[in-house]
């Protein structure tokens, strides 16, 4: 009689576990196959922001290890784009007339980019929106805004474009 009450009671118990086992999967189901078309679209989307970033020529290694090979020539940059509150060198009183944006590659390098606050708040108000938004940004090193002994690249930014 023991034997066969404990039976019972591991019935029931494996039995009400199968439902609620069920009810998960299926909202599993649900959500995950949601997800999976999303991440598929933001997947596709990313390789071919991942790829621009790696063949972008100069890179940010370059542009960092001699920013004085860069200076007055404009060049494109790809990447993830964040506020930033990082002012330095000649950009270190910047932050009443310039955005300050630290763009990264793929690799985790970092690019401070300034862009003037007075035509840019577009660009403040999406990357205060979003995280790691992607960004094609046309920039100049100015000779104005660079310091001989400077060993990081400091870049003006001249225009930017959401990248999809």
């Amino acid at each position: 009689m023991k034997n066969l009450i404990i039976l019972l009671l591991a019935l029931i118990v494996i039995s009400g576990c199968g439902e609620t086992q069920k009810k998960i999967t299926d909202n599993n189901t649900k959500t995950d196959s949601k997800s999976i078309s999303e991440i598929k679209s933001d997947d596709q989307s990313s390789n071919k922001i991942k790829k621009l970033i790696a063949g972008q020529n100069p890179s940010f290694k370059m542009l960092n290890t001699s920013p004085s090979d860069y200076l007055e020539k404009e060049f494109n940059l790809y990447g993830f784009a964040d506020l930033s509150n990082y002012y330095n060198y000649k950009y270190n009183d910047a932050n009443k007339s310039h955005y300050s944006i630290e763009l990264i590659d793929n690799d985790f390098n970092i690019m401070w980019i300034y862009f003037s606050k007075e035509t840019n708040k577009k660009l403040f108000e999406l990357l205060g929106d979003k995280n790691k938004v992607p960004l094609k940004i046309k920039a100049i090193i100015k000779t104005s805004r660079f310091e001989d002994y400077q060993t990081q690249a400091l870049l003006e930014g001249l225009s930017w474009e959401e990248l999809n």
